[in-house]
């Protein structure tokens, strides 16, 4: 095809082609990578890293969360299941560690069941 149409047909074509280029480039910006699908805790923390580098309004709308609830996220105290996942986890360490590296997750959940701990221990 020659004269302005044909012209104009390879602009287009060239254009498409450049568009696809980017695209596959930059990723569809549609997508999130999996962020808008995480728990709201998880924005909230992604938000409160990036906070200095970021208007926390604007993060909290691309998150699609609202401002007030990450500042009552902020302002929460620690719950009391975070408080006993903590302590736990400290015991598991120090097990391991005193075990020379060499328990493995069934002893690992038997001994806090022991001493009180509620551990569930998956097949």
């Amino acid at each position: 095809m020659s004269g302005p149409h044909g012209d104009q047909a390879k602009e287009i074509t060239r254009r498409r082609k450049e568009n696809r280029i980017l695209r596959e480039e930059e990723g569809n910006p549609k997508k999130s990578n999996g962020l808008l699908c995480e728990p709201k805790m998880t924005r909230f923390s992604f938000i409160h890293a990036w906070r200095k580098t970021f208007a926390i309004c604007r993060m909290c709308k691309v998150l699609q969360v609202t401002a007030r609830g990450y500042r009552a996220w902020r302002c929460r105290s620690i719950s009391q299941r975070q408080r006993d996942d903590v302590v736990l986890l400290a015991h598991i360490r120090e097990q391991h560690k005193l075990s020379l590296q060499s328990c493995g997750r069934p002893r690992m959940t038997e001994e806090p069941q022991g001493l009180g701990f509620e551990v569930k221990y998956l097949k």
